[in-house]
């Protein structure tokens, strides 16, 4: 289901059904409408600039929000958040956050990896009171800062970051490490460029990854006037 710019779509009390694929809804921008307890196997996307509101939890297995969307007492196994959104009292599978500063409060997340973070100038102040089901949650990271940012133990729990991509400190930019963060990688291509400034104080970093059969690993790349500060810690 495609709701197009200028068009409506009022959803309450649907069930959506697998039958082959899973179904979509998707809100493009300059669509509105509601989902009310909207519930199945099926995906809802809500892109930016549009006017949908979600009322009474939802039950979804993949949840895109491109728009400051309120959802709250929802289930989702995969929730992408590109937008300043809310996201309150929900069983989350995991979530993927890219450069925004969404509100997470008081929600359950039950995956090993709950945090997957795209684009490092994500703000994490919004985060609050949400429990961790795993024994040892992580978070992935990759992408380029752009501005300062400090990684820590997000809800005083996710502080384990792994690089999905290679992670760059970009010229005038400052990523600091809080006491007992620890960042790794486990791909022989996934490095940290840093171009601005990279500093920590007993903070892990575990880039030793090697491509079984040759001589290469992930590493610490200081260029284009850069600069390291670590103090303490391991490497």
């Amino acid at each position: 289901m495609v709701v197009q710019d200028g068009s409506t779509a009022a959803l309450v009390d649907v069930s959506f059904v697998h039958n082959g694929g899973s179904p979509e809804v998707i809100y493009y921008t300059g669509s509105g409408g509601t989902v009310d307890h909207g519930q199945g196997s099926w995906l809802l996307s809500i892109e930016s600039g549009t006017s949908v509101t979600v009322r009474n939890g939802i039950d979804v297995d993949t949840l895109l929000l491109g728009s400051p969307v309120v959802v709250a007492d929802g289930t989702m196994d995969a929730l992408t958040v590109t937008s300043s959104a809310t996201i309150t009292g929900s069983t989350i599978g995991h979530m993927t956050v890219s450069g925004v500063s969404p509100t997470i409060s008081g929600n359950t997340f039950t995956d090993d990896i709950p945090l997957r973070i795209t684009d490092p100038d994500v703000a994490f102040g919004g985060f609050s009171g949400n429990v961790y089901t795993a024994a040892d949650p992580g978070a992935r990271i990759g992408g380029a800062l752009e501005g300062d940012q400090t990684l820590g133990f997000v809800d005083g729990v996710v502080g384990s970051y792994t690089l999905s991509s290679s992670l760059t400190v970009a010229a005038g930019a400052t990523l600091s490490l809080a006491p007992g963060v620890r960042v790794a990688s486990e791909h022989y291509s996934h490095h940290v460029y840093v171009d601005g400034r990279l500093e920590g104080t007993g903070a892990s970093l575990g880039l030793l990854s090697k491509r079984s059969g040759y001589d290469q690993r992930s590493t610490v790349l200081v260029g284009g006037g850069g600069e390291l500060s670590l103090s303490g810690g391991t490497v």
